[in-house]
């Protein structure tokens, strides 16, 4: 870390499921609050494990759902920013973890430091989740070997989950789990391809067996995150009408 609100994490690795909230609008206010996603990382510096929390919002919130998966590695370039949270107690005997309670029985809130990311580059995936997503028939268990078959089924499948929006109602997007705020209105979110539509894409492209070296890289948000060897497709979709702001 340099400077008073500089930040820039390397080597760190994501410590838990990220938090994606979906942009929304409270009740009478005409500014609706930008999507944004929360995950903890955990950085070793002179021999001791840090944990901090990262947020993005916005378009980086998204980029952030789509790729911080548990255990990815990942660079960080961001500023330090203080918040309250609740302070934690070590895991007991049957792994629960609870918050230290003042006299009262609510949660002590102390200053923590977390890190709002300006930049974000990932790394390599961890070996547990390698195996997770090959036994689950998500990854092929080939995808690494340069210019196979199911190499290129891995990069248009990449593709597709990178260009991903969030769909209202469902309980995840991307790595994160779904967090939406109650009594508040979803704002404009953007419908494309989902889970659904890139399984079926990839589904084809298993059927067809195509190969196609004209390997093309996707950016979203001046930010690597895949290749694709074709445009992606984003198909119409009918958005929920009862919870949306046009």
């Amino acid at each position: 870390m340099s400077g008073k609100s500089n930040a820039r994490l390397t080597g760190a690795r994501i410590a838990g499921q990220a938090t994606f909230t979906p942009s929304y609008q409270k009740p009478g206010s005409d500014k609706p609050i930008p999507s944004k996603c929360d995950v903890n990382v955990t950085v070793n510096v002179r021999q001791r494990k840090h944990t901090f929390k990262i947020t993005g919002w916005g378009k980086m919130a998204e980029i952030m759902a789509r790729g911080c998966a548990v255990g990815k590695e990942l660079t960080i370039d961001g500023r330090l920013d203080s918040y309250r949270g609740n302070c934690w107690l070590p895991p007991d005997a049957a792994g629960n973890i609870n918050f230290v309670a003042n006299a009262d029985g609510t949660p002590l809130k102390i200053t923590k430091v977390g890190i709002t990311v300006e930049d974000i580059h990932f790394g390599a995936d961890s070996k547990k989740l390698i195996a997770e997503e090959v036994n689950a028939g998500l990854r092929p268990l080939n995808y690494a070997v340069p210019g196979s078959v199911e190499q290129t089924q891995w990069l248009q499948m990449c593709a597709t989950k990178n260009n991903e929006q969030y769909v209202p109602g469902n309980a995840t997007f991307g790595y994160a789990k779904v967090r939406i705020i109650e009594g508040t209105t979803l704002v404009n979110p953007a419908v494309a391809q989902n889970a659904v539509q890139g399984a079926a894409q990839f589904a084809n492209n298993v059927q067809q067996q195509v190969v196609n070296p004209a390997v093309q890289p996707v950016v979203v948000h001046n930010q690597a995150m895949g290749y694709s060897v074709a445009p992606p497709v984003q198909p119409v979709v009918q958005q929920p009408a009862a919870q949306v702001v046009v």
